[in-house]
């Protein structure tokens, strides 16, 4: 898996990660699978499939994951793993021909889609 981490003027870490590919039974596949820190946006290319695990971090003070991808795939899969509980503004839908933005910030999730141009 490739990346690119820079650190914006703000402090926010940035991080802009490729899709690796795996051969199944049913063709190549394109996902990432990877724990995310706290306080960084993430910006997944395409996926089929993404599973990401949430850092637990010992802290006092805001912890935000930030992350977008875009689903490749009617099939799209998405698995998050936490080790705290996440409360969801609205459950999220995914669709294709959509970039989806996602937050959570101390256990609220939040959400946005846009269409891809």
């Amino acid at each position: 898996m490739s990346s690119n981490i820079a650190i914006s003027a703000g402090g926010v870490k940035y991080a802009k990660i490729d899709a690796q590919k795996y051969a199944s039974s049913s063709g190549d596949v394109y996902m990432t699978s990877m724990t995310i820190e706290p306080n960084c946006y993430y910006e997944f290319n395409e996926n089929e499939r993404l599973y990401l695990t949430l850092k637990n971090t010992p802290s006092e003070k805001y912890e935000e994951y930030m992350f977008e991808f875009i689903p490749s795939s009617e099939n799209f899969m998405f698995k998050l793993t936490v080790n705290r509980a996440v409360t969801w503004v609205e459950e999220p839908v995914f669709e294709m021909g959509y970039r989806y933005q996602m937050s959570i910030l101390n256990g609220i999730g939040r959400w946005v889609r846009i269409p891809v141009a």
